[in-house]
C-alpha cells in the first residue's frame, strides 16, 4: 500500500457496544427474536453499505476538517464493555467452501432476509445510520489525527493532490 498515509481504524468497541444493543432489541421480538438476528443484522449492514457509498459520492470526507483535534481526541477514547457479549450472538462463523455442491444451503442468512418483516427492515435504517456514522467519523478522524503536522509526515508521490 505505497503512497497510503498511516492510518489505524478502531471501531471494534463501538461496534460490538451496537451490536449487543441491537441483539437486545431484537431477541424479545416475537416477529423476530434470536432466530431472525442475523438476517435483520443484515439489513443493517445493506443499510450501512448504502450510507457509506452515499457519503463516499458525495464527497463527506471534506466535512471532516470542521471538527476540532479535541473532538477527534476524544473521540479516539476506547470504551470497554462491562459485561459479556449476550448469549445467542454467534461467536464463530464457519465459512464453507462456496463452490461445493449445495454451496446455497450455506448461505442461510442471506436467504432468512426475505423472512424480516418490512417494517423491521426500514427501521434497520436507524441502527445502519449509527453504523455508518461511527465508521464515518471514526476513519476520518483517524486519518486527521494521523497527518496532524506535529508528526511531520509527508504525502508521498502517489498522492496527487
Amino acid at each position: 500500500m505505497g503512497g497510503q498515509s498511516l492510518l489505524i481504524l478502531g471501531v471494534a468497541e463501538p461496534t460490538v457496544l451496537m451490536y449487543a444493543f441491537m441483539y437486545n432489541f431484537v431477541k424479545d421480538r416475537p416477529e423476530l427474536g434470536p432466530k431472525l438476528f442475523l438476517a435483520w443484522t443484515g439489513w443493517v449492514c445493506v443499510w450501512t453499505a448504502i450510507l457509506l457509498f452515499l457519503l463516499a459520492i458525495l464527497g463527506a470526507c471534506s466535512f471532516i476538517n470542521r471538527f476540532t483535534c479535541l473532538a477527534g481526541e476524544l473521540f479516539a477514547v476506547s470504551y470497554i464493555p462491562s459485561g459479556n457479549v449476550p448469549k445467542g450472538i454467534p461467536r464463530r462463523l464457519l465459512s464453507p467452501n462456496p463452490w461445493s455442491p449445495g454451496a446455497y444451503q450455506n448461505w442461510t442468512v442471506v436467504k432468512d432476509m426475505m423472512q424480516v418483516p418490512v417494517l423491521y427492515i426500514i427501521g434497520a435504517f436507524v441502527p445502519g445510520t449509527m453504523i455508518a456514522v461511527l465508521f464515518y467519523f471514526d476513519h476520518s478522524v483517524a486519518s486527521q489525527l494521523a497527518q496532524q503536522s506535529e508528526f511531520n509526515l509527508q504525502k508521498p508521490t502517489s498522492f496527487h493532490y
